[in-house]
């Protein structure tokens, strides 16, 4: 996506529910400025790459903002409410605060190694 739309700021939340809800959160800004998050709640490993701190600076992210909805970058990654950061970077696309959420769809393409991945991950035992 980053090499279709090199000037986007990418923004994305998955989370899948298997009894604890593992998540994902990244976001990527046309400068290459990067955080992303990835496990399960209360558990080890957490795959945390790129940097939150130097996401919110670049878009203006106040820490008396990370203070009023209690999110705590340098906690412990799976203490961190990853989705209320996430939402800080939406901006004014984010979708909750409308009475009609705008919704796009676009098709993802995942690499076999990825799709492996998550069929490992997702699917375990099959």
């Amino acid at each position: 996506m980053r090499e279709r739309y090199p000037d986007a700021r990418i923004v994305g939340r998955v989370e899948a529910d298997r009894g604890e809800s593992h998540t994902e959160d990244i976001v990527w800004l046309p400068d290459g400025t990067l955080f992303h998050a990835s496990g399960w709640p209360g558990m080890d490993p957490w795959e945390l790459t790129g940097d939150p701190h130097a996401v919110a600076a670049a878009l203006g992210i106040t820490d008396r903002t990370l203070e009023d909805l209690d999110i705590d970058l340098d906690a412990e990654p799976d203490e961190v409410e990853w989705a209320d950061f996430v939402s800080l970077a939406l901006g004014e696309a984010d979708p909750w605060p409308l009475s009609r959420p705008q919704v796009s769809a676009f098709r993802v393409r995942h690499t076999r190694p990825c799709t492996r991945r998550m069929e490992r991950l997702f699917l375990p035992g099959d």
